[in-house]
């Protein structure tokens, strides 16, 4: 009897934990798919068109599902890696056409090309696809102010970076002769660290996808140069 009774609690209180799970997944469920439809639609094209590039598609699907589910902020801070791991990739496959050797080892040839380039840092690397004439003038300056405004920033978490000189206007509660009343003060947003929270979902929201179009696009149009120097060379 005693060891029914037992089994009966367990088996009640894994049935309310699991309610209780369902009950709380339910609810992430109902959050994230807020503007999804409207969000997926803006990114369709990224999402169902996949790299020609080995090694990315995975950080795209992500960035993109990140997008349509209001993450926002995991789509900045992906696309920052999506931005110099795709980078550094064009570099090598730039080089490996370039001057890949008759007979030799794939792996050998990729493994040093991987010690040439893998360990530059982001302005470098950018520097270095533009010598390659990897990216265009106009896309190295586009891929320098991103990483002056969202990879440097939001990878960091410098504050004052990823809001520069915006203001937010806080309304405070004041004591006065006549009483309570509210006072609106204008500040600086990285000042009101409770708020940075929203302050930086709201940026990341509003941003986000623009940032991810532009990076996506300069990886592919990158791409389609170096296969026709590819073959222009053959």
């Amino acid at each position: 009897m005693e060891k029914a009774v037992r089994r009966h609690i367990r088996e009640t209180l894994c049935t309310s934990q699991k309610t209780k799970t369902m009950d709380n997944l339910n609810k992430l469920f109902e959050k994230v798919k807020i503007n999804s439809e409207k969000n997926y639609d803006q990114i369709s094209v990224q999402y169902n068109t996949p790299y020609s590039i080995p090694g990315l598609n995975t950080l795209r699907e992500e960035i993109c599902t990140c997008l349509t589910l209001n993450l926002f902020q995991a789509a900045i801070t992906l696309t920052n890696h999506l931005f110099e791991n795709g980078l550094k990739t064009l570099l090598i496959l730039s080089d490996f056409y370039k001057n890949k050797k008759q007979d030799s080892d794939i792996i050998d040839e990729m493994d040093e090309l991987l010690d040439k380039f893998d360990r530059l840092n982001l302005f470098d690397t950018i520097t270095k696809a533009f010598q390659h004439k990897i990216i265009s003038g106009p896309e190295k300056k586009q891929l320098l102010e991103f990483k002056n405004k969202y990879r440097n920033p939001f990878s960091h978490a410098n504050k004052r970076d990823i809001y520069g000189e915006e203001k937010s206007i806080v309304e405070e509660f004041k004591f006065g002769n006549n009483g309570i009343y509210i006072e609106r003060q204008e500040h600086l947003k990285f000042n009101l660290l409770p708020f940075q929270d929203i302050f930086q979902f709201d940026k990341a929201k509003e941003e986000s996808f623009e940032y991810f179009i532009c990076i996506d696009k300069i990886i592919r149009e990158s791409y389609v140069r170096i296969i026709k120097r590819k073959k222009a060379s053959a």
